[in-house]
């Protein structure tokens, strides 16, 4: 009977991610990695975003250690479930290709330890918010334009999630 009520469980976790990937609207600059379950989508407004460029060891603060450039727009925010016959390698990789293919320039990219100490990843979501870490991690920030606007995009993929940022650079609104 407890398999029953887990299988039950399961299947109802399953259609429930399932509806939300159904719901989660897509952005025309970026194209998620084939497999992927879309689970959250924030459309955050004007902001101002913390895109990593750049990482030091010998950093004290959390800001020395993840160099950034700030950038302000209208941020959204994408999280997915990874394909679970897909390593992070391979997603984040394909990630970069699409990118470059798009006439994204690659502003960062880091894997693994080039990203830092594994004891300091939470640094990553004081600074940028991003928040899926593992110690096969790996993150790039590039810059392009889609039919004359700036974009900055920020993908981080960790084992078993990824989360993609974009930032549509713009003047707010006064």
């Amino acid at each position: 009977m407890r398999f029953v009520i887990i299988g039950f469980a399961a299947l109802g976790v399953l259609s429930s991610f399932t509806a939300v990937a159904a719901t989660v609207k897509g952005h025309p600059a970026i194209t998620p990695y084939a497999g992927s379950i879309a689970t959250r989508r924030d459309d955050d407004g004007f902001r101002s975003y913390a895109l990593v460029t750049a990482v030091d060891e010998k950093g004290r603060t959390d800001d020395e250690v993840l160099q950034t450039l700030k950038v302000e727009g209208n941020v959204i925010r994408f999280s997915y479930e990874n394909p679970t016959d897909r390593s992070a390698h391979e997603i984040h990789s394909n990630y970069r290709e699409a990118l470059t293919k798009a006439g994204f320039r690659i502003l960062f990219a880091c894997a693994e330890k080039e990203c830092g100490p594994g004891h300091a990843t939470s640094r990553w979501g004081r600074v940028t918010g991003l928040r899926y870490f593992s110690p096969e991690m790996r993150y790039l920030a590039a810059r392009g334009t889609r039919e004359g606007q700036d974009i900055y995009v920020a993908v981080l993929v960790a084992k078993l999630r990824h989360q993609v940022e974009i930032v549509e650079v713009e003047a707010m609104q006064t």
